[in-house]
């Protein structure tokens, strides 16, 4: 990376930007995974309006592709439990749970 990006709260520079993807279907922000100065990675979102400037500066570049391509937002899989109505809920609660069942008598 030529220009160093400095992590401020961290006293290190971002040496390696790697595992872009899309955080949202809107492309708001993006999930990536930063390699510091100091030889330790963490995860990070990058986002446009970032409080901090090399949130704003990463977007920026990352957007840009200068990092490579940006993987596609995949929506996280809702479970079946998930999308039951309520009344099923009751129902599979009740019915995994008799006790309560009878003090509802």
């Amino acid at each position: 990376m030529d220009d160093k990006i400095l992590v401020t709260h961290l006293e290190e520079t971002i040496e390696e930007v790697s595992n872009l993807v899309w955080g949202d279907a809107d492309k708001t922000y993006i999930l990536c995974t930063l390699k510091l100065s100091g030889g330790s990675e963490l995860p990070f979102s990058a986002h446009s309006n970032d409080v901090e400037g090399h949130g704003r500066l990463l977007y920026e570049q990352i957007s840009s592709g200068k990092y490579g391509k940006i993987a596609k937002f995949k929506a996280p899989k809702v479970e079946a439990e998930e999308q039951a109505s309520p009344l099923e809920k009751l129902k599979k609660f009740l019915a995994a749970n008799p006790d309560v069942k009878e003090l509802l008598k």
